[in-house]
């Protein structure tokens, strides 16, 4: 635990230097009217850091427990859940994601949202019952998928709605999982028990495979090496092929030191 928060710390530090340093020459925008009204600070709004994410002009994003704050190099703006459809949906941020039309996306725990240039958010319409959005997705199509616990959403920009697309797809007894979109558009997600494969532009189930243990964390490397580490060691699967590889010796010397 003291090491998550070292290394968040480090990343807003990191973050913080690298935006003061580029800040002149970054078309940073205007504070808006509705901006003016937010909170001002010079510290973030909580420690505990759910997501950290940089938009189209440089600025840094962090999603807290309670909170979520822009930093311009010299200050945090703090946004919270307000009263009226205009605000965040809950001051609990789980994700931050910018896609590719440089929009940037909130996940809460009651609901996603798009920041919009004057300060405000529009709100995602969910066509669901759980509404807490814990990862943001998108394919090379651009398709933007939200994950909860129990449920894939796809967002629809028609209708500016997020539908079900499947369910059911952790397995019970499993309390913890990540989700990828490799190289040719597959979505795989990792659980406690498997590694499932879903095509993004059907999410047909293509390919299961089981752990070989407990997965803790997992990540996408090149777009298609997913690493995945548990109680019992790290695993190497290779989506293209879509088989499990062996690590390189200097990984497992580097992993266990």
């Amino acid at each position: 635990m003291k090491r998550t928060k070292v290394f968040y710390n480090v990343l807003i530090l990191l973050a913080a230097l690298l935006l003061t340093a580029c800040q002149d020459q970054k078309d940073i925008p205007e504070v808006s009217s509705t901006e003016k009204n937010l909170v001002l600070s010079d510290h973030i709004s909580n420690q505990k850091v759910m997501s950290i994410c940089e938009d189209k002009y440089g600025q840094i994003w962090i999603g807290t427990f309670r909170g979520l704050n822009k930093y311009d190099g010299n200050q945090y703006h703090q946004y919270y859940c307000v009263d009226d459809s205009l605000g965040l949906p809950d001051n609990h941020i789980t994700d931050i994601y910018r896609d590719s039309h440089n929009r940037l996306w909130v996940a809460t725990v009651y609901g996603v949202c798009l920041y919009q240039a004057n300060g405000n958010f529009n709100r995602v319409s969910i066509n669901g019952s759980n509404k807490n959005i814990e990862k943001i997705l998108e394919d090379k199509e651009g398709r933007i998928f939200f994950l909860t616990m129990t449920d894939l959403y796809q967002y629809d920009e028609n209708t500016n709605t997020a539908i079900i697309k499947l369910s059911k797809m952790v397995e019970k007894n499993c309390y913890n999982y990540s989700c990828h979109i490799d190289r040719k558009d597959v979505m795989w997600i990792v659980t406690s028990y498997s590694v499932k494969g879903y095509r993004t532009q059907d999410l047909k189930l293509i390919v299961q495979s089981p752990v070989q243990s407990y997965p803790i964390a997992s990540f996408l490397l090149d777009g298609h090496q997913l690493y995945i580490s548990g109680y019992n060691g790290m695993q190497l699967f290779d989506t293209d092929t879509r088989k499990w590889g062996r690590l390189s010796k200097n990984l497992i010397r580097e992993a266990n030191n």
